[in-house]
């Protein structure tokens, strides 16, 4: 049978892609095959079973005894070996006979066996006797594949097995006489004859590499990366594994390489695959692969010889196409120059035993050389392929032939390329048609048969260029002006390789495109410009295109002004227009240069240089032409209209020219002011007055007689108005320049002239006034509860204006009388028409208000109830003195609410709280406080100890910064003449106390409640409270002022809001009404105070705002701290929530103090324990109270009077403890 190729496609199996013949430039072509099966001395195999039982036939081709032909070694299928020599003629005779040899794969010498008269084909049927079973730790040995491992020159073996394992053979015997002991034996021992190396020294270059549970694994030697050392191909049922050889050529070391590495990378072997041989199967200097089974796959190298790139090759592009094997064959494949004619032979063994030839008949080994050619029309084309063939031929004659004929685009003898039957492919004149792919089919005979066989070459790629031509010209001509832009375009077909602009026979510099492009042309770049396009095959030359550059004309514009620039005055502009264009403008129909002045401006003359100009009310015309490189100069004189002082006049002219030299004004621009930076600016000026001067005088001064002045005004311009400030009467109107004043001050006149310009004058009008002050009487220095009344003398005709100081009172002409208790201060002037006095010297009066005090208690009854206990019911009347009418409102600390009913006052004690704390209050008054022992008044019918007494200390006025001294002792005894300990809250900055005197100089003004305690040596107490007002200092304001706030009580309504009510205090009051207000509190109301607000502590400061007549007058009022300094009292609180703390034990006899605490229901409480001292004893605080608390406090080791104060967010209670 006849194997030949007719290709035509290629199937890449990594499942990838699919590529035809026709796609590639270089195609996969390869050898023409003949089965050899005759016993004509074709078949070295012939009618031979080498292993008939066990089965199977793997052949391996080497030169093993170093003769030049190949030796061939057989293995079973149970890893037995046959080694057969080759004994045919001598090298470069094609003939070649085996002969059975023993086996090198043995460790016995002793079990060689003499080489077999008979060649191996004439022993059918006969089982070897030598065979040797190298398989050793393995089970099969599959086949064998040679090479020089070891750098010794004579060929090691290498083999996979069933198990995946890699078996290394080092031969240890000579290059021409081979022999291989087991992998990893020991050196041939004494007595052994000699067979080359006596020591294997080589490493396993294959140590640790397995593959078990891939199957068997199949092994090939090659140099597949081109470094002249053997890398290895180990095959297994799951894929292709490439070990690249890193070692050296005398010490091969294995590294497998994988992924992009790996050349055979994403191939899978083929069900039921056999091993895989290499060689240059296609011809092209590469090693390609192989691989049998019942088709032969074929894998190319598209690569290089060192970077190896493997495709599949599929179908009639397979070399091997058409060979096949059973699936009972089990076939093994070997490549080898059998029939030594430089080209590679196949054999492959069956499980029958058998091996079958293939011979290759016809060979291409030159592919066609360059692959690719491209050229221009009507050039030649050769190209050459290299061919071999056994041919046939008879023992006479021995003559060969091989026949070539072409073909082009496809490999089929439908389309011969006639004449060109030769291994040379020669065209002459190539056209477009002459393009494709071309093919030599080369055309043999079979050695001795005389069968023809057939191979195409490689595909030969031919490109034909045609000429480039011009399908486009560029215009004839084209005319442009100065600065345009030009852009000529010139089409041109085919393949061009280059372009160039020429201009008058020059190149164009840049210009190397198919469009000539210029930019901002100049008439330097006038003339004839033309394209040069050129390519491999020819250049073409376009048309010439004529350009044509104009110079229009360039006109702009200044615009300067000058001038007084003052209302009534003028303005001068001068404009001055340029021709920079290399044309002239012409005198055109239409404007050259149109101005229109704007409002406040009117022309009054104008003028130019050259040409006409014209004006027509505000807008100015020029008409006329200007040369190239030269200017024209018109000047405009416009007068500046009145009442533009202030302004700010912009204005720019209009410029007209020939911009493109058509005798037509298209171009227009406007002028610019070249004193300001940029370009096309406006002109523009500020119109201001000039200076000018008035004098104002007066013939004052303003006397007690004389109670008006004239003002004068002069210096200002006919027709001008006149306007006087405030308080000025004017005689005739704004015409005027006189008026008349009543009151003294600086006084001012604007004039104002008929330009709009306005000029101003001052002058002071001065008084006289000798006005003695008036002196004051008081009927008394000091009341108690009655009042006061201030006489003034000494203003004879005159009124009094008073300034009561602590507080306000009743004025009826000369006399001033105060009626509430209190301290007052007061001064007085006298005023006689314009003319006021100095102030008097002050007045200080008192009224008191006669002391408020709890001053003793009368026991009415006393009856035990409670023995057990120590219960007691008493009745007891206090004893008041500085009371007036008002109400008393009487209640016991912890024992009574308040009430007003009289007395007597009945309650029910106990002895573990043997004194209470008394407390009374009167409106008009402070609050006082008794501490009454009651029951040592119970056991001898009085106090055995008296508290302290007081008669209250009254309201007190001082001055801010004068220094002040209080007595209180003089308010304050001891019925028992014990000394009293004093202690005050509430002093204002400035003030303290020593001992039992306040003294100091007061620093800041205000109201502030002073609370004031005396203790006796027995730990009883009184306590009183008075307003202090510190006013400030003495003196007569000048004018309506708020002086002073005077507050009155503070309340509070929760813990973040306060009700305030306060009177404020004013100085040059002049009996016409005050309009009072609080800003953004309070609108504004003529009512008297006081006033009272609601008010929150986050706006501790409020700002009181009062006007009498034209004048008004702010105060700026700190509430919060007035609040804070007065005994702030709650409101109106509801029934039973009022704080009450009870103390059982009191005196405290123990460490610690028994508390009940009521009306604190939901609250958080703080209690403080604090000695006579102010330390600090004891802290505790409830969080959230419930309706009843009882808590225990620690006194410690102190003794005396303890305070204990127990407060709540909007409450606060005090009781005093006694420790012994």
């Amino acid at each position: 049978m006849i194997y030949f190729l007719s290709k035509t496609k290629i199937t890449f199996l990594a499942g990838l892609l699919t590529l035809f013949w026709v796609m590639l430039a270089t195609t996969v072509l390869g050898q023409g095959f003949i089965e050899r099966t005759g016993d004509f001395g074709l078949n070295p195999f012939f009618n031979y079973n080498f292993y008939p039982n066990p089965p199977g036939a793997s052949p391996s081709l080497a030169d093993l005894d170093g003769d030049g032909d190949l030796e061939l070694v057989v293995v079973n299928f149970e890893g037995s070996v046959s080694y057969n020599i080759n004994t045919g003629g001598s090298p470069g005779d094609e003939s070649f006979i085996y002969y059975r040899s023993p086996s090198p794969f043995t460790s016995l010498p002793d079990s060689y066996s003499p080489v077999s008269s008979s060649p191996i084909s004439s022993l059918a049927g006969v089982v070897p006797s030598d065979v040797y079973n190298p398989s050793f730790d393995s089970s099969v040995n599959l086949k064998f594949s040679f090479g020089d491992l070891d750098g010794d020159g004579d060929l090691d073996g290498i083999s996979g097995n069933e198990e995946g394992k890699i078996l290394i053979f080092i031969n240890s015997g000579s290059r021409n006489n081979p022999l291989f002991p087991p992998p990893g034996s020991a050196p041939i021992g004494p007595g052994d004859p000699p067979r080359g190396n006596s020591v294997v020294t080589l490493a396993d270059p294959a140590a640790g590499i397995n593959y078990a549970g891939e199957g068997v694994s199949f092994v090939n030697l090659a140099d597949f990366d081109g470094d002249r050392d053997l890398d290895l191909l180990v095959l297994t049922s799951k894929a292709f594994h490439y070990l690249r050889n890193t070692g050296t050529t005398t010490n091969a070391v294995f590294e497998e390489v994988t992924g992009s590495g790996n050349p055979f990378n994403g191939f899978t072997p083929d069900a039921g695959h056999g091993n895989p041989v290499v060689g240059d199967i296609d011809g092209d200097g590469d090693l390609d692969v192989a691989v049998s089974g019942t088709s032969i796959a074929f894998y190319r190298n598209v690569g290089t010889t060192t970077a190896p790139v493997y495709v599949r090759i599929n179908n009639a592009a397979n070399p091997f196409n058409g060979i096949t094997f059973s699936a009972d064959d089990v076939p093994r494949i070997e490549l080898g120059d059998m029939d030594r004619d430089n080209d590679l032979d196949l054999a492959g063994g069956v499980k029958s035993g058998k091996i079958r030839y293939f011979e290759n008949g016809v060979q291409v080994y030159g592919q066609p050389t360059p692959a690719s050619q491209t050229v221009c029309v009507g050039s030649p084309v050769s190209v050459t392929v290299g061919a071999r063939g056994d041919g046939f031929y008879s023992d006479a004659t021995q003559t060969t032939s091989l026949r070539y004929q072409w073909y082009r685009n496809t490999q089929t003898t439908a389309t011969p390329v006639p004449g060109q039957t030769s291994a040379t492919l020669s065209l002459t004149n190539v056209q477009p048609g002459d393009a494709g792919l071309y093919y030599v089919q080369v055309t043999g005979s079979a050695r001795y048969t005389g069968e023809e066989l057939s191979v195409f070459s490689d595909g030969f790629s031919l490109t034909v260029r045609q000429g480039i031509g011009i399908t486009q010209q560029p215009p004839s001509s084209s005319v442009v002006l100065t600065g345009a832009n030009v852009s000529v375009p010139v089409s041109v077909s085919g393949a061009v390789t280059g372009y160039q602009w020429y201009r008058n026979g020059a190149i164009v510099t840049g210009q190397t495109s198919a469009t000539l492009t210029l930019t901002s042309v100049t008439s330097a770049q006038a003339g004839s410009y033309s394209l040069v396009a050129t390519s491999s095959c020819n250049s073409v030359t376009s048309s010439a295109f004529s350009l044509t550059v104009l110079n229009p004309a360039s006109v702009s514009g200044t615009k300067t002004v000058s001038g007084s620039f003052v209302p009534g005055g003028t303005a001068t502009y001068t404009i001055v227009l340029r021709n920079a264009g290399l044309g002239i403008q012409n005198n055109n129909p239409g404007n050259e240069f149109t101005d229109v002045l704007p409002a406040g401006l009117t022309v009054s003359s104008v003028s130019s240089s050259a040409g006409q100009i014209a004006f027509n009310a505000n807008t100015v015309t020029w008409n006329g032409s200007i040369a190239s490189n030269s200017q024209v100069t018109i000047t405009i004189t416009a007068l500046i209209a009145n009442g533009t002082n202030g302004q700010s006049i912009a204005n720019q002219g209009s410029i007209s020219f020939d911009g493109d030299a058509n005798n037509t004004n298209e171009s227009t621009v406007l002028t610019d002011d070249p004193t300001v930076e940029g370009s096309a600016n406006p002109t523009t000026f500020v119109v201001n007055c000039p200076a000018s001067t008035v004098t104002l005088s007066n013939d004052g001064p303003l006397t007690c007689a004389k109670t008006s002045v004239v003002l004068t005004a002069t210096g200002g311009l006919t027709g001008s108005t006149y306007g006087f400030s405030l308080g000025a009467t004017q005689s005739s109107g704004a015409t005027s320049n006189t008026a008349t004043v009543s009151m003294g001050g600086l006084y001012s006149v604007t004039v104002t002239a008929p330009t709009g310009c306005t000029a101003t004058g001052q002058t002071t009008v001065g008084t006289s006034t000798t006005l003695a002050a008036p002196t004051l009487a008081a009927n008394a220095q000091t009341t108690t509860n009655q009042p006061i009344s201030v006489t003034a003398s000494g203003c004879a005709g005159g009124t009094i204006n008073w300034n009561p100081q602590g507080g306000t009172g009743t004025a009826n002409g000369s006399m001033y009388t105060f009626t509430q208790p209190g301290n007052y201060t007061i001064t007085a002037a006298c005023v006689v028409n314009a003319c006021t006095s100095p102030p008097s010297a002050p007045l200080s009066v008192s009224i008191l208000p006669g002391g408020f005090a709890i001053g003793s208690v009368t026991m009415v009854n006393c009856q035990l109830f409670d023995e057990a206990k120590g219960g007691y019911q008493v009745t007891f009347t206090p004893q008041y003195s500085g009371q007036n009418t008002n109400p008393i409102s009487f209640s016991v600390v912890n024992e009574k609410t308040a009430t007003t009913d009289p007395a007597p006052y009945t309650l029910r004690l106990y002895t573990d709280n043997p004194v209470i704390i008394l407390v009374a209050t009167q409106a008009g008054t402070g609050e006082t406080r008794y501490s009454y022992n009651w029951f040592a008044s119970c056991q001898s019918g009085n106090s055995p100890n008296r508290p302290p007494v007081t008669t209250g200390v009254p309201n007190q006025t001082i001055s801010q910064g004068q220094a002040y001294q209080l007595e209180l002792k003089t308010y304050f005894s001891d019925p028992d003449q014990q000394p009293l300990a004093f202690s005050v809250q509430g002093l204002p900055a400035g003030l303290s106390l020593t001992g039992s005197v306040i003294s100091g100089t007061p620093s800041v003004t205000g109201v502030s409640t002073i609370n004031v305690s005396a203790v006796d040596p027995g730990g009883l107490s009184v306590g009183s409270s008075f307003q202090l007002t510190v006013s400030p200092a003495p003196g007569l304001p000048t004018s309506f002022a708020i002086v002073d706030v005077s507050t009155v009580r503070c309340e509070v309504l929760r813990p973040d809001k306060r009700r305030i009510t306060f009177t404020p205090q004013y100085s040059g009051v002049d009996g016409t009404p005050i309009s009072f207000s609080v800003v953004n509190e309070k609108l504004p109301t003529t009512d008297a105070g006081p006033y009272s607000l609601d008010l929150y502590t986050d706006n501790p400061v409020i700002t009181l705002s009062a006007q009498q007549g034209a004048t008004i007058a702010r105060y700026t009022y700190n509430w919060l701290t007035v609040c804070n300094t007065v005994s702030a009292r709650l409101g109106v609180q509801e029934a039973g929530t009022e704080l009450q703390v009870r103390v059982f034990g009191n005196p405290v006899e123990g460490k610690s103090a028994e508390i009940e605490i009521n009306g604190a229901a939901s609250q958080s409480v703080q209690l403080n324990l604090v000695d006579s001292q102010g330390r600090v004893v004891h802290q505790y605080q409830i969080d959230e109270a419930g309706p009843s608390e009882r808590v225990s406090v620690p006194v410690g080791n102190s003794k005396g009077i303890l305070l204990l104060q127990v407060s709540t967010p909007t409450q606060r209670q005090q009781v005093k403890l006694l420790k012994f």
